[in-house]
């Protein structure tokens, strides 16, 4: 959190600064914790498919820090207060060991995420990583890029799980190298969490030369969309994904102010 209001003389120095951001971590922690147990009550697993629960966690994150990324908070000031009272005093003592919040809170495999990339900068290295290769894949089945670009990132939450450096959910067939995930299904209309064989790959490259290939064998009625939703419906149709809404789902990614960022990002304009 930041704290806008002039602190106090208390709250400077190296020890005081440290106490501040320390809270600071702290009370973003707390805000997620709260804005996630939000999210198991209103949202049910899986609902955005393969990747839901990845990409859920990213958006909590991202609804955080937007309604308190500015906040004057009073809760941090308590929280320094608290560490304060803890190492006994103003908190400017040079020989002064960190404190038990302290060191639970730098234990906390909350806050040490929290240094990992926003949800914002997450999606545009991923999508800086692989774009030149999805724009080549893309000329070459003549579709949108940013339909693959989108169908990518509804399959591994903007590239937070790529395992076997599966970019596109693609299940493995007989003897191929593969790797087991959890997933979810679509079984008499609701989405069931199982798990599935998925396709490995020695590379993201490799991945998308077999997803172009995959694309002209099994469905050749996406070749030549002229829209994200064309190529999408053209997937879902082939029997891409047993998700009903899956189509819908990355027209939604494609369409969301996260991919007009990325494409700003990684293009300078939009798409």
């Amino acid at each position: 959190m930041l704290v806008t209001s002039p602190r106090n003389p208390a709250e400077t120095g190296p020890q005081g600064l440290k106490l501040v951001a320390e809270a600071e971590k702290l009370e973003a922690l707390l805000w997620e914790q709260v804005l996630t147990s939000m999210t198991r009550s209103a949202l049910p697993a899986g609902s955005l498919g393969t990747g839901s629960q990845l990409y859920n966690g990213l958006a909590t994150r991202a609804l955080a820090s937007k309604m308190f990324g500015s906040t004057d908070s009073g809760l941090t000031r308590q929280i320094v207060a608290q560490l304060k009272t803890e190492i006994g005093g103003s908190g400017t003592s040079s020989g002064l060991q960190a404190p038990s919040t302290l060191q639970a809170l730098s234990a906390h495999a909350g806050v040490q995420g929290a240094a990992a990339l926003a949800p914002e900068a997450r999606a545009v290295s991923y999508a800086r990583a692989v774009w030149p290769a999805i724009k080549a894949t893309a000329a070459s089945l003549q579709v949108p890029p940013v339909a693959i670009l989108a169908q990518s990132a509804l399959e591994t939450g903007w590239g937070a799980s790529t395992p076997g450096n599966n970019l596109f959910g693609i299940k493995a067939v007989g003897a191929q190298a593969a790797t087991r995930a959890a997933t979810h299904e679509e079984v008499g209309g609701a989405l069931t969490p199982t798990e599935a064989r998925f396709a490995a790959f020695g590379s993201g490259a490799d991945c998308l030369t077999h997803y172009a290939g995959l694309i002209r064998r099994v469905y050749p009625q996406a070749m030549g969309a002229g829209s994200v939703a064309q190529y999408a419906d053209a997937l879902a149709r082939g029997g891409y994904a047993t998700d009903s809404n899956y189509a819908r789902k990355i027209v939604a990614t494609a369409q969301s102010p996260l991919m007009q960022s990325v494409l700003h990002a990684v293009e300078g304009a939009t798409l």
